[in-house]
């Protein structure tokens, strides 16, 4: 575990199996987003393929543990997921200056896992403090999604960078089970 700066950590060498999720990537069927999210973008859902269901099961298994240790070191209780995003950046391709928390998106803590490293730009820089950090295969980042936190992902230069994000927001009185009222 490393901490970048408060509220930022990085989880190193955290992914199990990053190799297999790498290969698992490489055939997911993509969606190009442009505007300022110029990437390919896959959505996992739980009517999602075996091939993505393999990666969600994979990741969800390395990440727990570290989600778990961010939630109690910054004292987080009672936030729900949204689904797994796999992201794809390839030459050329960048994700400007954004923030991940919005009125109709309100999340409170975000993450970014990294697969591999065979590409050249492509940091992650949180821009009010100006902080670059180039992640290696297995890391883990899991910060808070407000606007102090805004950050971009600079242009890939070569290669293809891949990644998965997740989002995670307080629960709401819809997230928990209705109880019968007799």
């Amino acid at each position: 575990m490393k901490e970048l700066m408060p509220g930022v950590i990085v989880y190193k060498n955290s992914i199990k199996d990053i190799d297999k999720v790498l290969k698992l990537m490489k055939n997911v069927e993509y969606h190009q987003i442009t505007g300022g999210r110029d990437v390919d973008i896959c959505y996992i859902d739980n009517q999602a393929s075996e091939n993505l269901l393999d990666i969600k099961w994979l990741l969800q298994e390395s990440l727990d543990p570290c989600l778990e240790d961010y939630c109690s070191k910054y004292k987080i209780d009672g936030i729900t997921p949204e689904n797994w995003q796999l992201v794809r950046y390839g030459e050329g391709q960048q994700f400007v200056t954004h923030l991940d928390e919005n009125y109709n998106m309100p999340r409170t803590v975000s993450l970014t896992m990294y697969i591999n490293d065979d590409y050249t730009g492509g940091e992650i820089e949180y821009v009010w403090f100006n902080l670059k950090y180039k992640p290696e295969p297995g890391d883990i980042i899991i910060f808070p999604s407000n606007y102090i936190f805004s950050h971009k992902v600079n242009t890939v230069l070569s290669g293809i960078r891949y990644a998965v994000v997740r989002f995670y927001k307080w629960k709401t009185l819809t997230d928990f089970p209705k109880k019968e009222v007799d």
